[in-house]
């Protein structure tokens, strides 16, 4: 399934779907400070959960 075609699913299902593969799920531009500034993640995203998935997926 690919993103485009899930656009409409939560974001955390996606990740789900992700696991134990490597792949862009988004675009964020994060602070020195460790803050996301500039993302086209939705609004409702759990970026804790996010932070989790993609220091697995390095």
């Amino acid at each position: 399934m690919g993103l485009m075609a899930a656009a409409g699913d939560d974001l955390n299902t996606i990740l789900e779907g992700l696991q134990g593969r490597n792949g862009v799920v988004a675009s964020t531009v994060i602070s020195r400070e460790g803050m996301p500034i500039a993302s086209d993640l939705p609004e409702r995203v759990d970026l804790d959960i996010l932070a989790l998935r993609t220091a697995f997926m390095q």
